[in-house]
């Protein structure tokens, strides 16, 4: 028995780190063209490379259960095409002994995922965003990018271009109400320059030939009117501070979750989002279990010695359970639906499904 334990132990870690080295290199590179903006932009290469450690965590996270899928229906298909597990329970060899060493090594899985979603990769993610931050310190007309929207206070600022020496090309300018439901004033400039007072903090937006259009709700027509300059100041340094005084519940550890729910429950306040925030991080925390629950039985079902099936199969079931945290994640502003519950359906399935279909497999 500890043969044949060891047997399956071994194809399984084999399979198990050649699976999470590729998905892990596929997932970095996706962050990989973050990095080379970053340094586009003035980030030097060490704080580069920081912020790729930085979001490791993260990656590792969602690597290690599609990995733990993979593994598991690469080798138990095969083992299954291969007559292997045929022969093991015809020797007496029940599918729970089977599974035994590979659901340890998952479990130990499940609670590294876990400890890396509520502590270490929430702390990584802010560290990164900080990089990324630093860009408006070290270099603040790079906040600046050609067709991609700024939001300053309650003005949308877009630029169709901007040379080496700052000076733009088609400003667009969208000035929202307080609560930004809606479109107060609509600025359009066919030019202008940037001009970075590093001492105080600011940029100045300066732009030429510039028509604005005020929309008043008690005025059946916008009211229109043209000036030759416009001048606005943007205090970058003032801008970062206050994003930095409530961090944002993706950055949270597990105890500032907890803390920051107990307090806004105290004065009131929905804690639906630091609720939908703790719940997600647990039920991808836990997600290797599920997966191994429900890849094995169609692993052994499949019974190709091909790869591209199962494969194909583990894709879709990481997929369509990351489709169904992401969908029920964006709830988090209905409470009525209580998404933080609904969080849980992709796990409870794929394990009541799991276990049913290996209950079955185990009563041939």
């Amino acid at each position: 028995m500890k043969t044949l334990n060891f047997y399956v132990t071994r194809e399984f870690l084999a399979t198990l780190l050649m699976s999470l080295g590729i998905l892990t290199f596929g997932l970095m590179g996706v962050n990989m063209i973050k990095v080379f903006k970053l340094m586009a932009d003035g980030v030097s290469a060490a704080d580069a490379g920081m912020f790729l450690l930085y979001v490791t965590p993260m990656i590792l996270t969602l690597g290690i259960p599609w990995a733990v899928l993979v593994a598991v229906m690469l080798v138990f298909g095969k083992m299954s095409a291969d007559n292997e597990i045929t022969a093991m329970r015809a020797c007496g060899v029940s599918i729970m002994q089977i599974m035994s060493p590979i659901i340890c090594i998952v479990f130990l899985l499940s609670l590294l995922c876990l400890w890396l979603q509520l502590e270490i990769a929430p702390v990584g993610q802010g560290n990164a965003r900080s990089v990324g931050r630093s860009i408006a310190t070290t270099n603040p007309a790079a906040m600046f990018q050609p067709g991609v929207e700024l939001p300053v206070d309650n003005m949308r600022i877009t630029i169709g271009d901007m040379d080496k020496k700052n000076n733009l090309e088609d400003v667009q300018i969208y000035v929202m109400s307080k609560d930004g439901s809606k479109l107060e004033q609509d600025i359009h400039a066919q030019g202008g320059t940037l001009t970075i007072d590093k001492a105080k903090e600011r940029i100045v937006l300066t732009l030429k030939q510039v028509t604005f259009v005020k929309y008043d709700e008690g005025s059946k027509r916008p009211m229109r009117w043209y000036s030759e300059t416009w001048t606005h100041p943007i205090s970058y340094g003032e801008e970062e501070n206050r994003k930095r005084l409530r961090k944002r519940e993706s950055y949270m550890t597990s105890r500032e979750l907890f803390g920051r729910a107990i307090l806004d429950n105290k004065v009131g306040l929905d804690t639906t989002k630091l609720e939908v925030e703790l719940h997600k991080r647990l039920a991808l925390g836990i997600s290797p279990i599920a997966f191994l629950l429900i890849g094995l039985p169609l692993a052994v079902r499949t019974s190709r010695k091909e790869t591209s099936l199962n494969l194909l199969i583990s894709v879709g079931l990481a997929g369509l359970f990351l489709a169904c945290i992401m969908i029920f994640n964006s709830m988090d502003t209905k409470p009525e639906l209580r998404p933080q519950l609904l969080m849980w359906i992709p796990n409870v399935l794929y394990q009541l499904g799991g276990i049913f279909c290996i209950y079955r497999i185990a009563k041939r």
